[in-house]
């Protein structure tokens, strides 16, 4: 990032909540890491 708070070594967490979602999680997932991959930092989905 610009601001130098986000450095390669960081780890992005995001949180994806679920209920009543089972019909399009693995799209969502597949979506997600296509988007993530190509960043250079550490990332992981939680899908509660």
């Amino acid at each position: 990032m610009e601001d130098g708070w986000l450095t390669p070594d960081s780890k992005i967490s995001i949180v994806v909540p679920c209920y009543n979602e089972e019909e399009c999680l693995t799209a969502l997932a597949r979506e997600m890491k296509l988007a993530l991959a190509p960043l250079d930092y550490n990332w992981e989905v939680l899908l509660i």
